[in-house]
């Protein structure tokens, strides 16, 4: 007999994807500030806060995904939630790769990770706006 997940079992997950994504997002900027500052040029120091940002903005995202997921009936909250921790891992870990090291070559990654999140924003709204009543969304 095929078991089936209980929504919230997803939700949780996500949620707790996004506040561990949070978590480091604040160690490395503690990092960046205390460690790495007088070793980062003003492009790198300039390429590493935006790293952070989009980090932050997107472990919400990520929480978001998971709230969501706890009170619609949808299935598209693992690809959402996929997709966000793609977008991270690739513009995001792209970002420090490229601040880490200059002379590697991927300049494919920060594009496709970027396209990830719109394409995960997009399919997030979709699930709320076709979710059956208001009593299901938030």
């Amino acid at each position: 007999m095929p078991t089936t997940e209980h929504p919230c079992t997803n939700g949780r997950v996500w949620i707790a994807a996004g506040a561990i994504v949070a978590g480091v997002t604040i160690i490395l900027a503690a990092l960046k500030d205390h460690v790495l500052r007088d070793w980062l040029a003003i492009p790198e120091t300039r390429m590493f806060d935006l790293a952070l940002q989009y980090q932050f903005y997107h472990s919400l995202g990520l929480m978001i995904c998971g709230l969501v997921s706890q009170v619609t009936s949808s299935r598209m909250s693992n690809l959402i939630g996929l997709l966000f921790l793609f977008g991270i891992v690739g513009f995001c870990g792209g970002l420090y790769l490229r601040i880490a090291l200059p002379a590697m070559e991927i300049p494919w990654i920060i594009p496709v990770g970027a396209i990830s999140w719109v394409i995960g924003w997009f399919l997030l709204a979709l699930v709320v706006i076709s979710a059956r009543s208001c009593r299901n969304v938030l």
